[in-house]
């Protein structure tokens, strides 16, 4: 299917270990969990990576590395010193070594957690939402996205912070919604949008997916995008 697309594959390597997999249960109201064995894409390391190409990209998205924190330093330095711009949606092995992963903030261009994982970050209660927004406003980072589920999400940059509503939808399944979120923003800035519009993009993007089984099945085509853009959210902006 990425053939199909017309991606450029060149980079992907295949290991000797075993393929990764992961299951995923949902239940009647769309809510999911998720058991991951990663397998050979828990073993890459820096020596595996060809970082004359990485010189080469307009952007590098990073998801989570399963805690390899080495690896995601290499990464992100080498993008930063060589003015590769970065984005990165850690999980939880990376947000479990705060220290580690707070010097690495100030050098990304978007980097997104959702409302709970900010509050842990922060060290500020889930119900104060400006003052987690404050906070992760001071990280450094030149985006900053936080989503809050059925409620929304926000973006921060230069201390303005932007919250804008969920596109009501009927949820069948929340896999790949954090990823799909990321798509929209990530095209956004790629495309020089302004905040509003790349903020909603990711709402569109996440907005899809649920409607769909699976993690990837209700990913936008531009056309479609387009419509989505057309419908109106509720949205408030704050210098904070």
């Amino acid at each position: 299917q990425l053939k199909k697309e017309g991606l450029d594959l060149s980079m992907v390597q295949k290991g000797e270990g075993k393929t990764g997999l992961s299951v995923v249960l949902v239940s009647a109201d769309g809510g999911r969990s998720i058991v991951t064995y990663r397998g050979e894409s828990g073993l890459i390391s820096s020596r595996e990576i060809d970082w004359e190409e990485i010189k080469k990209a307009d952007w590098i998205q990073i998801s989570s590395l399963g805690g390899e924190m080495q690896f995601l330093e290499d990464i992100i330095l080498f993008a930063f010193n060589n003015a590769v711009k970065v984005g990165f949606n850690p999980g939880r092995k990376e947000l479990d070594q705060k220290e580690r992963l707070m010097k690495l903030i100030p050098k990304l261009d978007f980097f997104n957690v959702n409302r709970m994982e900010a509050s842990i970050l922060t060290g500020v209660s889930y119900d104060n939402e400006k003052e987690i927004m404050r906070k992760m406003a001071d990280f450094g980072c030149r985006v900053v996205a936080v989503t809050d589920g059925k409620r929304g999400a926000s973006v921060i940059t230069n201390h303005t912070w932007l919250k804008m509503d969920a596109f009501a939808v009927d949820s069948v399944d929340d896999t790949g919604a954090g990823d799909a979120f990321v798509c929209g923003v990530v095209a956004g800035i790629l495309q020089n949008s302004n905040p509003e519009e790349y903020l909603k993009m990711g709402l569109a993007s996440g907005g899809s997916q649920v409607m769909k089984l699976g993690a990837k099945d209700g990913l936008l085509y531009k056309n479609e995008m387009e419509k989505w853009m057309a419908k109106k959210l509720k949205m408030v902006e704050e210098i904070i």
